[in-house]
Protein backbone atom coordinates (compact mmCIF):
# COMPACT_ATOMS: atom_id res chain seq x y z
CA UNK A 1 0.00 0.00 0.00
CA UNK A 2 1.59 3.09 -1.09
CA UNK A 3 2.05 5.74 1.58
CA UNK A 4 2.19 9.02 -1.63
CA UNK A 5 -0.91 7.11 -3.37
CA UNK A 6 -4.19 8.98 -3.65
CA UNK A 7 -6.53 6.99 -1.12
CA UNK A 8 -10.05 7.06 -0.75
CA UNK A 9 -12.08 6.26 2.06
CA UNK A 10 -15.98 5.05 2.70
CA UNK A 11 -17.44 4.43 5.85
CA UNK A 12 -20.85 3.04 6.57
CA UNK A 13 -23.62 1.33 8.51
CA UNK A 14 -25.37 -2.27 7.25
CA UNK A 15 -28.31 -0.31 6.15
CA UNK A 16 -26.58 2.06 4.05
CA UNK A 17 -24.76 -1.08 2.56
CA UNK A 18 -26.05 -1.04 -0.80
CA UNK A 19 -25.79 2.85 -1.30
CA UNK A 20 -21.86 2.09 -0.40
CA UNK A 21 -22.12 0.03 -3.65
CA UNK A 22 -23.58 2.46 -5.66
CA UNK A 23 -20.79 4.67 -4.36
CA UNK A 24 -17.99 2.25 -5.19
CA UNK A 25 -19.51 1.21 -8.58
CA UNK A 26 -19.12 5.08 -9.68
CA UNK A 27 -16.20 5.63 -7.84
CA UNK A 28 -14.40 2.81 -9.96
CA UNK A 29 -16.11 3.69 -13.11
CA UNK A 30 -14.47 7.49 -12.78
CA UNK A 31 -11.04 5.65 -12.26
CA UNK A 32 -10.14 2.75 -14.20
CA UNK A 33 -6.79 2.83 -14.30
CA UNK A 34 -6.82 1.43 -10.74
CA UNK A 35 -5.23 4.68 -9.57
CA UNK A 36 -7.06 4.95 -6.21
CA UNK A 37 -6.33 2.66 -3.28
CA UNK A 38 -9.55 2.09 -1.94
CA UNK A 39 -10.33 1.38 1.79
CA UNK A 40 -13.75 0.88 3.63
CA UNK A 41 -14.43 1.08 7.57
CA UNK A 42 -17.82 -0.59 8.17
CA UNK A 43 -19.56 0.45 11.00
CA UNK A 44 -20.63 -2.18 13.81
CA UNK A 45 -22.45 -4.90 12.72
CA UNK A 46 -21.71 -4.82 9.23
CA UNK A 47 -22.56 -8.38 7.41
CA UNK A 48 -19.90 -10.50 6.08
CA UNK A 49 -21.98 -10.96 2.72
CA UNK A 50 -21.94 -7.25 2.42
CA UNK A 51 -18.61 -6.67 2.95
CA UNK A 52 -18.30 -9.62 0.28
CA UNK A 53 -20.66 -7.58 -2.06
CA UNK A 54 -18.64 -4.57 -1.76
CA UNK A 55 -15.62 -6.24 -1.78
CA UNK A 56 -16.71 -7.76 -5.45
CA UNK A 57 -17.38 -4.55 -6.88
CA UNK A 58 -13.82 -3.36 -6.57
CA UNK A 59 -12.89 -7.15 -8.11
CA UNK A 60 -14.62 -6.76 -10.79
CA UNK A 61 -13.06 -3.41 -11.83
CA UNK A 62 -9.87 -4.78 -11.63
CA UNK A 63 -8.73 -3.39 -7.91
CA UNK A 64 -9.00 -4.10 -4.16
CA UNK A 65 -10.92 -2.88 -1.53
CA UNK A 66 -9.30 -2.92 1.93
CA UNK A 67 -10.76 -3.31 4.90
CA UNK A 68 -10.37 -1.79 7.66
CA UNK A 69 -12.38 -2.42 11.14
CA UNK A 70 -12.53 0.36 14.13
CA UNK A 71 -10.82 -1.26 17.52
CA UNK A 72 -13.63 -1.10 20.10
CA UNK A 73 -11.24 1.40 22.23
CA UNK A 74 -10.71 3.84 19.71
CA UNK A 75 -14.30 4.67 20.74
CA UNK A 76 -14.53 3.67 24.38
CA UNK A 77 -15.77 7.26 25.90
CA UNK A 78 -16.61 8.72 23.15
CA UNK A 79 -19.86 10.75 23.11
CA UNK A 80 -22.54 9.79 21.12
CA UNK A 81 -23.28 12.66 19.27
CA UNK A 82 -26.55 13.37 16.90
CA UNK A 83 -28.51 11.29 15.14
CA UNK A 84 -25.36 9.50 13.63
CA UNK A 85 -24.20 7.34 16.72
CA UNK A 86 -20.50 6.41 16.72
CA UNK A 87 -19.65 5.98 13.61
CA UNK A 88 -20.15 9.62 12.84
CA UNK A 89 -16.10 9.86 14.39
CA UNK A 90 -14.75 6.66 12.73
CA UNK A 91 -13.86 10.02 9.61
CA UNK A 92 -11.92 11.45 12.45
CA UNK A 93 -10.28 8.51 13.65
CA UNK A 94 -8.79 7.59 10.28
CA UNK A 95 -5.80 8.59 11.29
CA UNK A 96 -4.99 6.33 13.91
CA UNK A 97 -6.20 3.40 12.11
CA UNK A 98 -4.08 3.84 9.14
CA UNK A 99 -0.55 5.48 10.58
CA UNK A 100 1.12 5.04 7.43
CA UNK A 101 -0.55 7.18 5.80
CA UNK A 102 -0.48 11.45 5.55
CA UNK A 103 -3.94 11.96 3.73
CA UNK A 104 -6.95 10.41 2.43
CA UNK A 105 -10.07 12.04 0.80
CA UNK A 106 -13.37 10.91 2.28
CA UNK A 107 -16.33 10.65 0.46
CA UNK A 108 -19.87 10.15 1.86
CA UNK A 109 -21.60 6.90 0.77
CA UNK A 110 -25.09 8.59 -0.12
CA UNK A 111 -23.36 10.37 -2.90
CA UNK A 112 -21.85 9.07 -6.67
CA UNK A 113 -18.69 10.06 -8.31
CA UNK A 114 -19.32 11.50 -12.20
CA UNK A 115 -15.55 12.83 -12.80
CA UNK A 116 -11.98 11.98 -11.68
CA UNK A 117 -11.10 13.17 -8.77
CA UNK A 118 -7.59 13.26 -9.35
CA UNK A 119 -7.42 17.38 -8.88
CA UNK A 120 -8.73 17.03 -5.52
CA UNK A 121 -5.45 15.14 -4.84
CA UNK A 122 -3.20 17.58 -6.27
CA UNK A 123 -4.58 20.41 -3.56
CA UNK A 124 -2.00 21.56 -1.31
CA UNK A 125 -2.81 20.76 1.84
CA UNK A 126 -0.18 22.42 4.07
CA UNK A 127 -0.44 22.43 7.46
CA UNK A 128 -4.50 22.57 7.50
CA UNK A 129 -6.74 20.25 8.89
CA UNK A 130 -8.66 19.22 5.49
CA UNK A 131 -10.01 20.31 2.46
CA UNK A 132 -13.80 20.68 1.83
CA UNK A 133 -17.06 22.86 0.66
CA UNK A 134 -19.31 25.19 2.13
CA UNK A 135 -22.71 23.35 3.46
CA UNK A 136 -25.01 24.97 0.17
CA UNK A 137 -28.62 24.60 2.26
CA UNK A 138 -29.42 28.26 3.66
CA UNK A 139 -31.64 27.60 5.87
CA UNK A 140 -29.74 25.20 7.51
CA UNK A 141 -26.68 26.99 7.39
CA UNK A 142 -28.37 30.24 9.18
CA UNK A 143 -29.84 27.42 12.01
CA UNK A 144 -25.80 25.84 12.62
CA UNK A 145 -24.92 29.70 13.06
CA UNK A 146 -26.99 30.45 15.69
CA UNK A 147 -27.20 27.37 17.49
CA UNK A 148 -23.30 26.88 17.88
CA UNK A 149 -22.77 30.29 17.58
CA UNK A 150 -20.63 30.54 15.10
CA UNK A 151 -19.30 33.75 12.89
CA UNK A 152 -21.55 33.75 9.55
CA UNK A 153 -18.01 34.73 7.82
CA UNK A 154 -16.13 31.61 9.10
CA UNK A 155 -18.49 29.16 6.74
CA UNK A 156 -19.63 26.08 7.92
CA UNK A 157 -18.59 23.10 5.68
CA UNK A 158 -19.97 19.75 4.58
CA UNK A 159 -18.02 16.71 6.12
CA UNK A 160 -19.37 14.68 2.85
CA UNK A 161 -16.12 15.20 1.00
CA UNK A 162 -13.06 15.96 3.36
CA UNK A 163 -9.35 15.89 1.93
CA UNK A 164 -8.03 14.67 5.42
CA UNK A 165 -4.58 15.91 7.10
CA UNK A 166 -4.11 12.40 8.36
CA UNK A 167 -0.84 13.89 10.64
CA UNK A 168 -2.78 16.52 11.76
CA UNK A 169 -5.02 14.12 12.94
CA UNK A 170 -2.65 11.68 14.98
CA UNK A 171 -0.95 14.98 16.52
CA UNK A 172 -4.25 16.38 18.10
CA UNK A 173 -6.09 17.38 15.94
CA UNK A 174 -8.44 14.36 16.58
CA UNK A 175 -7.90 14.43 20.03
CA UNK A 176 -9.21 17.95 20.52
CA UNK A 177 -12.33 17.46 18.52
CA UNK A 178 -13.05 14.57 21.13
CA UNK A 179 -12.89 16.95 23.84
CA UNK A 180 -14.76 19.45 22.15
CA UNK A 181 -17.53 16.67 21.68
CA UNK A 182 -17.68 16.20 25.51
CA UNK A 183 -17.63 19.91 26.09
CA UNK A 184 -20.49 20.91 23.84
CA UNK A 185 -22.37 17.49 23.71
CA UNK A 186 -26.05 19.58 24.23
CA UNK A 187 -25.26 21.61 21.34
CA UNK A 188 -24.34 19.13 18.66
CA UNK A 189 -27.16 17.59 16.08
CA UNK A 190 -24.75 16.77 12.96
CA UNK A 191 -22.34 14.80 14.98
CA UNK A 192 -18.62 15.18 13.77
CA UNK A 193 -19.72 17.99 10.89
CA UNK A 194 -20.72 19.91 14.14
CA UNK A 195 -17.18 19.21 16.03
CA UNK A 196 -14.82 20.07 13.29
CA UNK A 197 -16.49 23.38 12.25
CA UNK A 198 -16.10 24.19 16.11
CA UNK A 199 -12.81 23.40 16.74
CA UNK A 200 -11.22 24.03 13.07
CA UNK A 201 -13.58 25.92 10.90
CA UNK A 202 -10.69 28.46 10.06
CA UNK A 203 -8.30 26.01 9.46
CA UNK A 204 -10.01 24.13 6.31
CA UNK A 205 -9.52 25.31 2.76
CA UNK A 206 -12.54 25.06 0.84
CA UNK A 207 -12.82 24.54 -2.87
CA UNK A 208 -15.37 24.53 -5.14
CA UNK A 209 -18.97 22.97 -4.98
CA UNK A 210 -18.48 20.80 -7.84
CA UNK A 211 -16.63 18.48 -5.86
CA UNK A 212 -19.57 18.30 -3.34
CA UNK A 213 -22.60 19.27 -5.41
CA UNK A 214 -25.42 19.22 -2.63
CA UNK A 215 -28.94 18.92 -2.82
CA UNK A 216 -29.29 22.49 -2.44
CA UNK A 217 -27.19 23.73 -5.86
CA UNK A 218 -29.98 21.94 -7.75
CA UNK A 219 -33.17 21.72 -5.60
CA UNK A 220 -33.02 25.57 -3.59
CA UNK A 221 -30.58 27.04 -5.59
CA UNK A 222 -31.23 30.93 -4.78
CA UNK A 223 -30.16 30.16 -1.64
CA UNK A 224 -27.23 27.85 -3.07
CA UNK A 225 -26.48 30.96 -4.74
CA UNK A 226 -26.13 33.05 -1.79
CA UNK A 227 -23.29 30.74 -0.59
CA UNK A 228 -21.13 30.36 -3.38
CA UNK A 229 -22.52 32.90 -6.20
CA UNK A 230 -24.39 32.59 -8.90
CA UNK A 231 -21.88 31.78 -11.47
CA UNK A 232 -20.28 29.16 -9.15
CA UNK A 233 -23.38 27.15 -8.65
CA UNK A 234 -23.92 27.19 -12.42
CA UNK A 235 -20.46 25.78 -12.84
CA UNK A 236 -20.87 22.98 -10.23
CA UNK A 237 -24.50 21.79 -11.30
CA UNK A 238 -23.63 21.84 -14.74
CA UNK A 239 -20.33 19.94 -14.17
CA UNK A 240 -19.98 18.33 -11.06
CA UNK A 241 -17.64 15.52 -9.53
CA UNK A 242 -19.15 14.11 -7.07
CA UNK A 243 -23.53 14.64 -6.73
CA UNK A 244 -23.79 14.17 -3.20
CA UNK A 245 -27.72 13.96 -2.13
CA UNK A 246 -27.56 14.64 1.62
CA UNK A 247 -30.29 15.94 3.82
CA UNK A 248 -32.73 13.21 5.34
CA UNK A 249 -35.35 11.55 3.68
CA UNK A 250 -36.92 12.94 0.37
CA UNK A 251 -33.37 14.05 0.00
CA UNK A 252 -31.84 10.61 -1.07
CA UNK A 253 -32.59 8.83 -4.24
CA UNK A 254 -33.74 5.84 -2.96
CA UNK A 255 -36.88 7.38 -1.40
CA UNK A 256 -40.03 7.76 -3.17
CA UNK A 257 -40.45 11.29 -3.15
CA UNK A 258 -37.03 11.77 -4.55
CA UNK A 259 -37.27 14.70 -7.16
CA UNK A 260 -33.47 15.37 -7.58
CA UNK A 261 -32.91 15.31 -11.53
CA UNK A 262 -29.65 13.49 -11.37
CA UNK A 263 -31.33 10.39 -9.11
CA UNK A 264 -31.20 8.03 -11.94
CA UNK A 265 -27.23 8.47 -11.69
CA UNK A 266 -27.33 6.80 -8.39
CA UNK A 267 -30.04 3.85 -9.78
CA UNK A 268 -28.00 3.12 -12.80
CA UNK A 269 -24.84 2.52 -10.95
CA UNK A 270 -26.68 0.81 -7.88
CA UNK A 271 -28.11 -1.64 -11.16
CA UNK A 272 -24.61 -2.90 -11.35
CA UNK A 273 -24.01 -3.73 -8.00
CA UNK A 274 -24.92 -7.30 -6.11
CA UNK A 275 -27.79 -5.27 -5.24
CA UNK A 276 -29.83 -4.35 -7.90
CA UNK A 277 -32.56 -1.95 -7.04
CA UNK A 278 -33.28 -0.26 -3.84
CA UNK A 279 -35.04 -0.84 -1.42
CA UNK A 280 -37.66 2.05 -2.31
CA UNK A 281 -38.47 4.15 1.46
CA UNK A 282 -41.47 6.50 1.75
CA UNK A 283 -43.91 4.16 -0.75
CA UNK A 284 -47.15 5.02 1.71
CA UNK A 285 -50.52 6.37 -0.01
CA UNK A 286 -49.89 9.86 1.30
CA UNK A 287 -46.76 10.37 -0.51
CA UNK A 288 -48.52 8.41 -3.72
CA UNK A 289 -51.47 11.20 -3.58
CA UNK A 290 -48.43 13.88 -2.95
CA UNK A 291 -46.73 12.88 -6.10
CA UNK A 292 -49.88 12.19 -8.04
CA UNK A 293 -50.86 15.57 -7.05
CA UNK A 294 -47.54 16.66 -7.67
CA UNK A 295 -47.94 15.68 -11.20
CA UNK A 296 -51.04 16.97 -11.98
CA UNK A 297 -51.04 20.72 -10.07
Amino acid sequence: MSRDGRHVALICSEEYAPHAGAMLASLVGQHPDGSLTLHFVPGPGMSAQNLERLGSIADRAGQQLHVHHIPPELTAGLPVLGRIGEIGWYRMLLGALLPELDRILYLDVDAVVTDSLSPLFEVDLGDRVAVAIENAYLPQRRADFARLGLDPADGYINTGVLLLNLERLRNGAAEAMFDRGHRDKALIEMAEQDVINMEFGDQILRVHPRWNCQNALFLFREGAEEVFGRSVVEEAVQNPAVIHFEGPGSCKPWHYLCDHPLRHLYLDHLASTPWKTPPIEGRTAKNMLKRMLGRTG
